[in-house]
């Protein structure tokens, strides 16, 4: 009877000591994947600050070009709208030379150049002698 008491003993003692192990490992592994979490949590704001830098450098970029962009819309609808049509209907030079200027910048865009103003004759009347820009 005294054996069998020893080796219930022995064994009690022996899960006791298996589940306690295995209790701290436990509590190693959560620590160590509370630590991994963190470091992926403080990465993660990292890099979110950064896009968010980027995302206000391209906003301000963006509404500063927005800003220059209409410039020669309105310019051209004020041409448009604020000078009298002659009863000729001929159109004055400036504002021939102001369209073709801008059709210049359009196409050059479009192309990929540079959209310097052209200022002179209206484009392609080189190419085509005799015409003239008021279709003569």
């Amino acid at each position: 009877m005294r054996t069998e008491l020893l080796l219930s003993a022995a064994g009690i003692a022996a899960i006791g000591a298996f589940g306690s192990g295995w209790f701290v490992r436990d509590l190693i592994a959560d620590r160590s994947e509370a630590r991994s979490a963190a470091r992926l949590a403080e990465s993660h704001v990292v890099a979110q600050r950064a896009l968010d830098r980027q995302s206000r450098a391209f906003e301000t970029e963006r509404r500063t070009l927005g800003a220059l962009r209409p410039q020669s819309r309105t310019l051209i609808n004020e041409a448009y709208h604020d000078i009298p049509v002659p009863s000729d209907c001929a159109v004055r030079p400036d504002v021939l030379r102001l369209l073709e200027d801008a059709r210049a910048r359009a196409n050059a865009a479009a192309a990929g150049q540079s959209g310097k103003p052209v200022h002179g004759g209206p484009a392609g009347t080189a190419d085509r002698p005799g015409e003239s820009h008021l279709g003569g």
